[in-house]
């Protein structure tokens, strides 16, 4: 396997049996601690790594919350789209020859699909219309009564929430990435250089290199 080409879990596994193999052979622990990779030191490296598996759950973790809220808010997005192009289709014919509710209800626009721009529409079209009461009324000689376009309403807040919670869950994961990102960064360079002292401590005993997977530098 190259060294340069492995999965983080790859390394992390690598890294562990570094330290279980020092931590279990007093010839390799005193080896390592002549060149200065004392108990002290190779404790640093454990909670390194300890920190480094917990931050990688971590981001597991993160990344499928974010698909989740991602999933749902799509779906909400698409259910609530639907129903708003009805609104606004109906709109359309009811309001042709009314141009103060044909432009406060922004039929003359062109239906936004970019969520964000679509939210803004959305709301102030159900904001505008529940309203009036006559709008209201010219609504429902279409079968679209109150109830229908306050629920119409409170699905479009509804997404304006879980786009919200989709924006934080996003931010969350990026975090999350970071952080592991780094502790990877910073194990890297101390299993490199641990690595490296072994190859020195244990020049006398190349087997002990072998033993827990240490590859010589080149």
């Amino acid at each position: 396997m190259s060294i340069r080409n492995e999965s983080l879990a790859e390394f992390m596994n690598r890294m562990r049996l570094v330290l279980d193999s020092i931590a279990a052979n007093s010839t390799i622990a005193a080896a390592m601690a002549a060149f200065g990779y004392d108990a002290a030191r190779i404790q640093e490296g454990q909670t390194l790594l300890d920190t480094l598996t917990a931050a990688h759950s971590d981001q597991i973790k993160e990344y499928a919350e974010q698909f989740a809220a991602t999933e749902t808010v799509n779906q909400a997005f698409e259910a609530a789209d639907k129903t708003y192009g009805l609104h606004r289709a109906l709109g359309k014919r009811l309001f042709a020859v009314d141009t103060l509710a044909y432009r406060q209800l922004l039929l003359n626009e062109k239906k936004e699909t970019r969520r964000s721009s679509w939210l803004i529409q959305a709301g102030g079209f159900y904001t505008r219309l529940l309203a009036m009461p006559d709008w209201v009324a010219a609504m429902g000689t279409f079968g679209q009564t109150q109830a229908m376009l306050e629920a119409a309403q409170t699905a479009v807040n509804n997404v304006t929430t879980l786009d919200s919670e989709q924006k934080k869950e996003i931010s969350e994961a990026q975090t999350a990435t970071q952080q592991r990102d780094e502790l990877y960064s910073e194990a890297r360079v101390w299993l490199a250089t641990a690595v490296e002292v072994a190859h020195y401590a244990l020049a006398d005993n190349p087997q002990l290199i072998e033993a827990f997977d240490v590859v010589e530098p080149s």
